[in-house]
């Protein structure tokens, strides 16, 4: 029997073991160690969830996207009018306006944000949206709600329509931003660029397939696409509001397609079925997935159809019989 050292020391082998592992892996679990976040000499620290990550630092390339360029350019524009546009009162009174703002927090901890922070942050919002800069602060605005209700895809003989719902009248800049198509059983916003400033309008419908279009390209059926709106008022932005909604598949051509459709519930199947004709479905294997024709199934679909076509003398005997069954 091992004694309590021998239980000890083997219970810190395994830790050690686990430690080693989890570092070859570019993990730290099993370590106890504080959560980090950021680099430390040759590491890089975050954190996912309550996991502590790291892996070694490596040189990586810059795509320099013009997105990118246009931040960029925001905060440099902004660094150089904190000192050359502002005058020392101004930049006071941007400084008392940082002691009531605070830093996202990040490992539990935050702080108050001085007034160059600020500056810089309401600018690079105010470029983005092509406003003018703002040389004294503003206080924080009271935002009414989003205006925006519902976004709504339809897939057309012209090809797909993305459309915002509003109700009411947009009071305040909203911020559109996009993100591309993605796998349908994706339920969270991730990676949106911006887009574009929503024009003004009084209730009704807005079309925002243009500007969606323009950057991501045309969306694949069954896709989804998340829609992002967020309010803005001097730089100062609102909380955002995410939309998403899946691409329908194009209904097939065909009257009962049409129709079907029309009504909601028309797909490529229905309107192919209903558009290969009598002699067709007469020759079609009864196993055929014909999905539902007129409301039934199988062969009780496949018979409908025949009636239709080849009504019976007695179309009241021919009634009673299908209700009796």
């Amino acid at each position: 029997m091992l004694d309590s050292s021998g239980v000890i020391a083997r219970k810190r082998s395994k830790i050690f073991e686990t430690a080693q592992a989890s570092l070859r892996e570019g993990r730290l679990e099993g370590i106890i160690d504080a959560p980090k976040s950021g680099r430390w000499g040759d590491w890089e620290y975050c954190m996912l969830g309550k996991t502590q990550y790291c892996r070694r630092h490596a040189e990586r390339e810059d795509p320099g996207t013009p997105a990118q360029q246009c931040v960029r350019d925001a905060f440099g524009s902004a660094a150089k009018a904190w000192g050359r546009k502002l005058t020392q009162e101004q930049r006071e009174a941007w400084n008392a306006m940082g002691q009531q703002e605070w830093s996202k927090p990040r490992l539990a901890q935050r702080g108050k944000l001085a007034g160059q922070q600020v500056f810089a942050k309401l600018t690079s919002v105010l470029e983005k949206v092509g406003k003018p800069m703002l040389l004294w602060p503003t206080p924080r605005p009271m935002f009414k709600p989003n205006p925006v209700v519902e976004l709504s895809i339809a897939n057309g003989s012209d090809g797909v329509k993305i459309k915002l719902r509003v109700s009411g009248r947009l009071e305040e800049d909203i911020m559109l931003w996009g993100q591309a198509a993605c796998s349908a059983g994706r339920t969270k916003w991730r990676h949106g660029v911006y887009l574009c400033l929503l024009s003004p309008l009084t209730g009704g419908e807005m079309d925002i397939t243009e500007k969606y279009v323009a950057r991501f390209g045309q969306p694949e059926p069954g896709k989804k696409i998340f829609i992002r709106t967020q309010q803005q008022r001097n730089g100062w932005k609102d909380i955002p509001k995410d939309f998403s909604e899946v691409v329908p598949v194009r209904a097939g051509k065909g009257e009962c397609g049409a129709r079907n459709a029309e009504c909601g519930m028309g797909t490529t199947d229905q309107a192919q079925a209903a558009s290969v004709g009598l002699e067709g479905l007469n020759g079609l294997p009864q196993s055929h997935n014909l999905h539902e024709v007129n409301g039934l199934s199988g062969s009780d679909g496949l018979q409908q159809v025949k009636y239709s076509a080849n009504p019976p003398p007695d179309r009241s005997r021919a009634c009673c019989r299908r209700e009796r069954r």
